[in-house]
């Protein structure tokens, strides 16, 4: 929800006023959307779409409200949503929303209940391909949405029409009667260009854009013909991510896809997805469900018999048992198969089959490195590793580990790489409680790494320091308690311990935490927002949070039918980017706590920060000008292609008035007003330290200046944005250089396209005597 109120505020201060009309409608479909999850499904039981859909339709999704599911009310996100204090900032949410849409109801004319009603049971779209009306007709994508009402089919009807007649100005027509099959009466409505077909069975609506697919739904629905449902490849596809409890369900038949692409394909892209094995993929499908207080996803491909490219092949589970020399406290642990040889192999002949012409520039250049080093990459380096990877990250150790079929041979291409480094790099050993670790020193780094390994079992071990493998081979041999060992780890990734190709844990249950802590911010950033007076204040303190989470597992389970990969965590597949997104609330929270410190620290060191404030005002000049570059780029992309007269059209553009000012500029020049702007600048203009040549009539050439700082705010050089909308800092005589071939530039592209006046304005602005 904040994040959803967060959008009112962006498009109110950024957004023109057909993208306020849009963010606005997506913000109430958004409301509806919570509303319905909130309170749960009504709607009588009817047939799902894939039930009536042709069994040789393309593309199919649905949505399935999970309101009355019992998962659904043992989740995480349910049991937040029901905190007390939780409940009463939803409340406070739900009335400003109301607000928000009353208030735009004359821009957005959106019926909440109307679309309450078609997310409160199972909403479904598909794609059946390129259908035509006749031989005459362009081909044209059948597109066909179904959604269930509780209202009268009619009320639903003329409220629909309505709403859609409001949003489209009266693009829409009313609708009219088409066809009858069935015994069921079909109409059509639309604009001159898009028509679509529509009818009611019971309360579904069912709306297709070809005649044909609605005929052929009918003609399903009285059981005349294989639905969807019906079709082998569809069902095995679905019934490996579960029964038809999911909230999201998707489902893609690839056979006929790809056949579609390959019509309009150029023969080298075509031979490139052979190389790769994608047309071995006979169906994609996708869910996601509640279960077991989380959200379980599920990706399956459906790829049965032999499989060739990037596809691995099946059994060949990984060995389990490398988990023991994970510390139980690892916060991301990851081990998989992957054939590096044959994947090398599958991109060379990729890339020999996209560019035929640069294969031999490739290869050339690859045997030349080849010679170099002393080794082939392929038959020496890759043929030395087996398929197996395992990486974790724990306090004091982040290490990478590959499975290692020929020890000598990789031991010697190791020894080439040292020798070919020679005069740079250095290779030691030590021994560790009886383990031997090498360690490579390498001289001219710009971080001071000292890449480490040694073996354990078959694995090769990878560190960046001799002390993070000291700390493995000393836990590894005490036996110390190992990741399954992790309660966490066993609820989120423990039911794929068994002949699984894949399995991975991240311990994200605190950056998850730190992620609403995010929430709680953003929506301290709403504050003063006249278009949105919501109460951050009611939300409940990150603790009351942090119970209902846990961490992130997945798994993956590879057969003779095809590949089926699982992730589980209190969001789903979301987890691992709102883990990261509380990375930034923990950086956030590091700032804060040391601001104090910092200030302590400033005064002792005040000589080194007061040589330093040149430089740092120099790169806040440089942030200025790359902002202002971008707003140039904004306001072209919102004009048709065309530069602002005048930096005051880029206003508009900036978080704020200090963008155009240099923070060394004690006198910033007065762009003088216009009418337009004359509100925005009270003390008579845009207060200002760049020059602007202004709109230019012809292309401008990358390396033209376009904007310069006026003289004298540094003492090393200018800061200048080029043609091609990038920033940077140039010395005087660089500078002077530039602006001389700048002019030329401007004067070879269209100098005579040009009044006397505007020539005499470019050639003042590149000569600064502005």
């Amino acid at each position: 929800m904040v994040f959803l109120l967060l959008g009112v505020h962006v498009m109110r201060r950024w957004g023109s006023k057909a993208t306020r009309r849009g963010l606005t409608a997506l913000l109430v479909v958004g409301f509806a959307f919570a509303c319905v999850m909130a309170s749960g499904s009504a709607a009588e039981d009817i047939n799902a779409l894939e039930k009536i859909l042709p069994a040789d339709t393309m593309l199919y999704v649905s949505f399935k409200n999970p309101g009355e599911q019992v998962a659904f009310h043992e989740s995480a996100i349910y049991k937040i949503a029901q905190e007390p204090e939780m409940k009463a900032f939803l409340a406070n949410v739900e009335d400003e929303l109301r607000g928000l849409h009353a208030r735009h109801a004359a821009e957005v004319p959106v019926d909440i209940g109307l679309i309450e009603e078609a997310l409160g049971d199972e909403i479904s779209f598909a794609f059946t391909g390129l259908r035509q009306a006749d031989e005459s007709s362009p081909p044209q994508p059948g597109i066909i949405i179904s959604t269930v009402f509780q209202r009268a089919p009619e009320d639903a009807e003329q409220a629909l029409l309505a709403g859609l007649r409001a949003a489209s100005g009266g693009a829409v027509g009313d609708a009219q009667p088409a066809f009858d099959h069935q015994g069921v009466s079909v109409k059509s409505v639309g604009t001159p260009d898009v028509t679509f077909y529509y009818t009611f069975l019971g309360k579904r609506l069912i709306a297709a854009s070809a005649e044909a697919d609605l005929r052929a739904m009918l003609d399903l629905a009285q059981a005349a013909g294989r639905s969807l449902a019906e079709d082998a490849m569809f069902k095995k596809t679905m019934s490996k991510m579960g029964g038809s409890d999911a909230m999201v369900r998707l489902y893609v038949n690839a056979q006929l896809l790809t056949n579609l692409m390959r019509v309009s394909m150029p023969p080298q892209q075509s031979g490139v997805l052979d190389t790769l094995g994608l047309y071995n993929i006979q169906a994609l499908g996708l869910a996601s469900r509640f279960a077991d207080g989380g959200i379980r996803d599920s990706f399956y491909i459906y790829a049965p018999g032999e499989r060739t490219g990037i596809l691995p092949q099946a059994g060949n589970p990984v060995d389990l048992s490398m988990l023991s020399c994970v510390p139980d406290n690892a916060e991301m642990v990851s081990l998989t198969r992957l054939d590096i040889e044959q994947l090398y192999g599958t991109v060379m002949r990729a890339i020999a089959q996209a560019a035929p012409e640069e294969q031999g520039r490739i290869a050339g250049a690859i045997a030349a490195a080849e010679e170099q080093v002393g080794f082939k990459i392929q038959e020496d380096l890759l043929a030395s590793l087996g398929t197996q990877i395992l990486i974790f990250q724990a306090p004091r150790e982040t290490v990478f580990m590959v499975e290692v079929k020929d020890r000598a041979k990789l031991d010697s291409c190791i020894e080439s790489l040292v020798a070919f480094g020679a005069g740079k790099v250095e290779k030691r050993e030590l021994e560790y409680e009886g383990t031997t670790i090498r360690h490579v020193n390498i001289t001219g780094l710009p971080l001071p790494l000292t890449p480490s390994y040694t073996y354990y079992r078959n694995f090769l071990v990878v560190g960046l320091y001799p002390q993070t493998l000291k700390s493995f081979v000393a836990r590894v041999k005490a036996k110390s308690p190992s990741i399954t060992d992790s309660e966490d780890f066993q609820r989120v990734s423990g039911q794929y311990l068994k002949g699984c190709d894949a399995i991975s844990y991240s311990n994200v249950a605190g950056k998850l935490t730190d992620c609403y802590d995010l929430v709680v911010i953003l929506a301290q950033m709403l504050h003063g927002v006249s278009e949105v007076s919501i109460r951050p204040e009611l939300m409940p303190h990150g603790s009351a949070i942090e119970p209902h989470m846990f961490g992130l597992g997945s798994g993956t389970l590879n057969d003779a039918e095809g590949i089926l990969t699982e992730s589980f965590s209190p969001v789903g597949s979301a987890g691992g980017l709102l883990a990261a997104l509380g990375s930034i609330r923990s950086a956030y929270g590091l700032y804060t706590q040391n601001l104090a410190a910092i200030g302590i620290m400033g005064g002792m060191m005040m000589p080194a920060l007061v040589h330093a404030r040149g430089g740092a005002q120099r790169a806040a000049c440089l942030a200025n000008l790359r902002n202002i570059s971008l707003g140039i780029a904004m306001y072209e992309t919102d004009y048709n292609d065309q530069w602002p007269e005048t930096l005051q059209d880029v206003f508009q553009y900036m978080p704020a008035p200090q963008v155009f000012v240099c923070p060394n500029d004690p006198q910033p020049m007065i762009i003088p007003d216009s009418l337009k702007h004359r509100e925005r600048f009270p003390e008579g203009g845009l207060k200002c330290s760049y020059h602007y040549v202004g709109r230019l009539s012809a292309p401008v050439e990358p390396m033209t200046i376009i904007l310069y700082e006026k003289s004298g705010n540094h003492e090393d050089g200018r800061t200048v944005a080029f043609g091609d909308l990038h920033a940077e800092r140039l010395d005087e005589d660089t500078f002077q250089a530039y602006m001389q071939e700048s002019l030329r530039l401007v004067k070879e592209a269209d100098w005579d396209g040009y009044s006397d006046e505007r020539k005499a304005e470019i050639e003042a602005f590149y000569a600064q005597r502005q």
